[in-house]
């Protein structure tokens, strides 16, 4: 599994391994590679409502530029075509900066506030008697008992969420399905 940093017009139409994340540096979106190597956009997914949006085709790479002149490659095959009525979760280019905006007026200075009186000090407290010397702490079986029970219930508790979720994920897609339940299942037995 491998996650790689990137800029979202450098992103593969295909992913190599199934598992490898992709971060796209200029919109904060994170692709997963699924079973068909094709990336699924999760930021997409877990949108409200979610829909999936996976990267298009990329053309392959322009020849070299020659003599200070670049020379385009050709163009890659047309992406599939959007659903309508749907907004973009992938951002636009960045603006360019405003102008700094003018400086305000400095404020008028505050009248400065009156100081209290100040109270008396209170008389000094006698000293207290000196305290029995403390005992060794002792932790004993049922104390230890009680503390694995604890944690045995709240194991079985971990594990009752945890196949809710599975249970849960059975409703998605087969990719989503697939992608959701075996991390699951993969947490619940690392805590068996």
């Amino acid at each position: 599994m491998a996650f790689t940093s990137t800029k979202s017009n450098r992103l593969p139409a295909r992913g190599q391994n199934v598992g490898d994340v992709f971060l796209a540096t200029d919109t904060g979106n994170c692709y997963l590679v699924i079973a068909d190597l094709s990336l699924l956009n999760l930021s997409a997914m877990l949108a409200n409502p979610p829909h999936n949006v996976t990267v298009g085709p990329q053309g392959p790479p322009g020849r070299d530029g020659r003599d200070g002149e670049s020379i385009a490659g050709p163009s890659g095959p047309q992406g599939p075509a959007g659903k309508d009525g749907q907004d973009s979760h992938v951002a636009g280019p960045r603006g360019e900066k405003g102008d700094t905006g003018e400086r305000g007026l400095r404020g008028e200075r505050g009248e400065r506030g009156s100081t209290g009186p100040q109270g008396q000090r209170g008389a000094k407290g006698e000293k207290g008697d000196k305290g029995e010397r403390g005992d060794v702490l002792y932790v004993g079986p049922e104390e230890i008992k009680a503390a694995a029970r604890q944690l045995h219930d709240e194991r079985a508790r971990l594990h009752a969420k945890i196949d809710q979720a599975i249970q849960d994920a059975a409703g998605y897609p087969a990719p989503h399905r697939k992608l959701l339940q075996q991390p699951l299942r993969n947490l619940k037995q690392s805590i068996s």
